[in-house]
């Protein structure tokens, strides 16, 4: 089991937990997979978001899956393998904030953990196939067999890049990014599961956040992804890559400035604005959520704290970006919205509905 940490650095008392999980991707730099002579090493590409989670103090651990990803399952695509991982990184966590690890070849953590994790705030983050591994993890969990360890906390807050599939049966806050320039995942499959998370469960007070940003594409959320090359939808003059000579309709984030020594680097100056709308509403998600700090609320809300309407735009600078490039869905908590329809299943009937009409509040 291999990945990457992220500590914050001489904080007090035990940190919340976050797993960032990355997609499928080419497993070597050099070789042949499984056992490449250079793995691709692609947990590295969110070097970014941990480093600034961490700075906030966070306990941050990107997992890495290139050797996994050779015996995936191709019917479920490796869902069941990368939850399996998902679980023994947490399991291998939670043994080495209890005592030492022996160090040796393999293992480098020794008592660096034991006492900085806490257990009770756990947060999980997946790209492309990381998404679907993070929900299939969060559904394993809840009946994952003994000796397995389930994780009371790790139930869902769910920051998802495009792909990443919305908690269905999981009352926790939800984030997901829809790139619009999606040329990998193209129907943008987090939407539908985005919107059956909304009402499975009556009276859930856990927000469901969903961004649509135009001028983003499926890779550029990760750095060593970045440097890989370009994935955009190239039928759509507003997201080709050489469109700013061609189309005034235009709309591409940038990417990142990484080459191959650096492009697991989470220095900001080499970051793009892609990464930088990423890193806004992951970490303030993260922020807002796990240590509930309300401040941070306008990012995700159509409306500030004033009560004027925004477009949930990050404070971080985005020079290439305008404000209707980016599309919030909020589905708040019960008693601060008013919903104008609703559709009941009769519990007598399956397959019928009634129809009733809600109070407003």
């Amino acid at each position: 089991m291999r990945g990457t940490a992220y500590l914050p650095k001489d904080k007090p008392g035990p940190a919340p937990v976050i797993v960032l999980v990355h997609g499928n991707h080419t497993q070597c730099d050099s070789g042949t997979s499984p056992n490449c002579t250079a793995f691709k090493r692609n947990d590295l590409g969110y070097g970014y978001l941990g480093e600034n989670l961490a700075s906030w103090g966070y306990a941050v651990f990107s997992v890495d899956q290139d050797q996994m990803m050779a015996f995936q399952d191709g019917l479920a695509r490796g869902m069941h393998q990368r939850r399996l991982l998902i679980a023994a990184t947490l399991d291998a966590l939670y043994k080495a904030n209890q005592e030492p690890l022996p160090e040796g070849p393999n293992s480098n953590v020794g008592a660096d953990l034991v006492g900085r994790l806490d257990f009770s705030r756990i947060g999980l983050m997946g790209h492309s196939r990381g998404g679907d591994a993070v929900t299939s993890f969060i559904d394993y969990n809840r009946s994952r067999p003994s000796p397995g360890r389930r994780y009371p906390a790790a139930r869902g807050d769910l920051a998802r890049r495009h792909r990443l599939r919305a908690a269905r049966t999981v009352r926790r806050a939800v984030l997901a990014h829809l790139p619009l320039c999606d040329g990998d995942v193209s129907n943008l499959h987090a939407a539908r599961n985005f919107e059956r998370g909304q009402y499975i469960f009556p009276g859930d007070p856990f927000p469901r956040v969903q961004f649509a940003i135009h001028g983003t594409n499926h890779n550029w959320y990760n750095s060593v992804w970045d440097f890989d090359g370009e994935d955009s939808n190239t039928g759509d003059q507003a997201c080709t890559i050489t469109a700013p000579t061609t189309s005034p309709n235009h709309v591409r984030l940038s990417r990142g400035t990484y080459d191959s020594a650096n492009r697991g680097s989470g220095d900001p100056a080499r970051m793009g604005d892609q990464a930088r709308i990423g890193l806004a509403t992951m970490s303030s998600f993260f922020r807002r959520v796990r240590r509930r700090r309300g401040r941070l609320r306008a990012v995700h809300h159509r409306r500030d704290a004033g009560g004027r309407h925004h477009a949930g735009r990050p404070r971080q600078r985005l020079p290439a970006g305008r404000d209707d490039q980016r599309h919030v869905g909020w589905h708040a908590h019960p008693v601060r919205r008013a919903d104008a329809h609703e559709l009941l299943r009769a519990p007598a009937s399956v397959g019928t509905c009634s129809t009733r009409t809600p109070t407003n509040r």
